[in-house]
C-alpha cells in the first residue's frame, strides 16, 4: 500500500487503503515492511496477477469476485 502521511514524532504512517477496507489506515513503523519486487530470475513462477479495481462514476472502488473460498 502507498504511504499518504507520515507522523514522524510517533513513527506512525497512514496508508492508502481500498475504500472497501474496514481497517484503520494508521500503522506504527514496527508493523510495516518495505515492498520488495519479485526477482524473476530467482523466482520465475512467483509473479502474481492482480486485477485493478473498477472505479465507478461516483469514485467508489469495485472488484470482480472470481471465487469464494472457505464459506
Amino acid at each position: 500500500y502507498n504511504i499518504i502521511d507520515v507522523h514522524a514524532e510517533t513513527l506512525n504512517y497512514t496508508l492508502k487503503l481500498p475504500n472497501s477496507s474496514n481497517t484503520y489506515p494508521m500503522y506504527h513503523a514496527s508493523e510495516l515492511k518495505p515492498f520488495l519486487a519479485n526477482d524473476a530470475v530467482l523466482f520465475p513462477g512467483r509473479e502474481l496477477s492482480q486485477l485493478q479495481p473498477i472505479i465507478t462514476s461516483n469514485g467508489l472502488e469495485k472488484y470482480l469476485v472470481q471465487e469464494i473460498i472457505n464459506s
